[in-house]
């Protein structure tokens, strides 16, 4: 009789041989990309919804609501490569990089990391099973992203297979500090656990005692709502309720935002604390702007530095907003960057092609002074929308992959070792 351990043995090589995700063609896929002897992959939601509605059949998702900040993120990645390639950082070696949409949808985001992870120099991308991944080459030595921590999760536990470095500048979940389940996963930032305790203490502070919380619906939401509940608990502040918004843009979302604002207006705490990305926290304002609501909020990183938010129409009819935010920084020339990538348009990637199309300032047949006009309408569209805290941390993270590739490749300010052929693992 065959033993246990041979029949494994041999169901381990059969999946190698003939278990693979194949995809010949990824075009549907929003991304943008170059060559390079390392490729850094990333993951951001330049979009900010996708249609999901009456979903049947896998296939293609409707990708809407083109995010100018998130796009300028992926701007500040594309540059901070460039400017290591032109530095004496990692000498002969180029970097190249993948970019893909998640479209702040989990779905996409499981989509475009397996095109990731795809086998390195494969002439028809594949995601091969293994019993052993040791010493699998995927296409990519690490990823930036996501930038909401539910997307961020379910990244994570697919790269924690292969041990593959994943670096967020933005996702804050308490959870992903937990190195049992996240191995591989790092960030530029702290979790929410000390986000909420410092939203405590301004409470406290202000010898405030009634409040509410205000959550999205998802890892990220529920988990620093849990937290700050937890806090609020052991200092005795009081919470009137506590409520959760549907992530995705359905007739539940519109119904539970109708439902959010009856509450808020009803609730006798003036201060509400809110765990929200700006699209959600946009449609709730706008909504309580029309009800003539005055609160005073405390808002989390997830919209408390949103352009979108500080130029809503009567803003100032919402009350007082407190916002708690990353340390945030300057990129030598980023500005300058983005203002010849738009006044110098030809030939540009897909993002930037979308958003000059979204400005409406892109016109063939507009010529001279209109069109410089246009052009620089675009530029201010662009400077309007930069989230320092974000894209210094894109900025940082691209330098924290580049200094680990350092040590990995013995580089001095002359030469590195340009055998490329190591599992990304290593250089964790």
């Amino acid at each position: 009789m065959l033993s246990t351990f041979t029949i494994l043995l041999f169901l381990c090589q059969v999946s190698t041989l003939y278990s693979k995700i194949l995809c010949n063609d990824s075009d549907h896929l929003r991304r943008i990309r170059t060559p390079g002897d390392i490729i850094i992959g990333g993951i951001l939601p330049i979009h900010g919804r996708v249609e999901l509605i009456n979903r049947t059949q896998p296939g293609p998702a409707h990708c809407s609501e083109f995010d100018i900040s998130t796009f300028i993120q992926a701007q500040a990645m594309v540059y901070s490569i460039n400017q290591i390639n032109n530095s004496t950082l990692l000498p002969g070696i180029k970097l190249g990089y993948e970019i893909y949409d998640s479209c702040s949808d989990v779905i996409n985001a499981v989509e475009a990391t397996m095109q990731l992870i795809s086998k390195l120099n494969s002439s028809i991308n594949s995601v091969e099973v293994h019993c052993n991944y040791s010493a699998y080459l995927p296409r990519i030595k690490a990823v930036v992203g996501g930038v909401y921590s539910e997307i961020s999760i379910v990244i994570a536990r697919l790269l924690n297979l292969y041990l593959i470095p994943q670096i967020s500048y933005s996702s804050s979940a308490e959870i992903l500090s937990n190195k049992e389940k996240f191995a591989s996963f790092f960030r530029t930032i702290p979790s929410d656990k000390h986000q909420t305790f410092a939203m405590i203490q301004l409470i406290l502070y202000l010898n405030w005692n009634w409040v509410a919380v205000i959550s999205t619906e998802d890892d990220y939401g529920q988990s620093a709502m849990n937290s700050f509940i937890l806090h609020a608990e052991k200092h005795s502040i009081c919470v009137d309720f506590h409520t959760l918004l549907p992530v995705h843009n359905s007739e539940l979302f519109k119904a539970k935002i109708n439902e959010t604002a009856q509450k808020i207006q009803n609730s006798t705490a003036q201060v509400m604390v809110t765990f929200i990305r700006s699209t959600d926290i946009t449609a709730l304002f706008k909504l309580l702007i029309e009800k003539k609501v005055n609160k005073t909020w405390i808002a989390s990183d997830a919209w408390s530095s949103s352009r979108t938010i500080s130029t809503l129409k009567q803003i100032e009819k919402i009350g007082t907003i407190l916002g708690f935010s990353f340390k945030d920084g300057k990129i030598s020339n980023f500005k300058q960057y983005l203002e010849k990538l738009v006044m110098h348009s030809k030939n540009v990637d897909k993002f930037t092609e979308e958003f000059l199309s979204i400005t409406n300032n892109r016109n063939g047949t507009q010529t001279g002074k209109k069109l410089q006009f246009k052009k620089s309408h675009e530029y201010e569209k662009i400077n309007a929308n930069i989230n320092e805290a974000f894209t210094y941390g894109v900025y940082l993270t691209i330098h924290a992959i580049t200094h680990a590739l350092r040590r990995m490749l013995n580089c001095d300010y002359k030469k590195c070792n340009r055998n490329f052929d190591f599992p990304p693992w290593q250089i964790i």
